[in-house]
């Protein structure tokens, strides 16, 4: 991985968005596990449903499915705890 490279989320108009280190959307990766059909969230006030499938979405994008399904909990707990705010960037290195 290239030092640097981070996934983005913000708060917007239109809900939250989250994007790859490329710069794209990330994908729900509903295919993996839904929690959550209708978007993203984080922080200490989100819906649970919806900060489990940003960690799916995360873990998905980088690891393996079985990675993805055993450490999501732990992960959406982080997501929760750790962001807060209308922004925030996490390093590939970090997941």
């Amino acid at each position: 991985m290239t030092a640097g490279r981070a996934y983005r989320g913000e708060h917007c108009m239109g809900g939250q968005l989250v994007y790859t280190p490329d710069g794209d959307v990330l994908d729900k990766y509903l295919h993996v596990l839904r929690r959550a059909s209708g978007g993203f969230d984080w922080g200490p006030e989100a819906d649970e449903a919806r900060i489990d499938q940003l960690a799916i979405a995360l873990l998905a994008d980088s690891a393996t499915k079985n990675i993805t399904i055993d450490r999501y909990r732990e992960f959406a707990r982080y997501l929760r705890e750790e962001f807060g705010g209308s922004e925030w960037r996490l390093p590939t290195s970090d997941i």
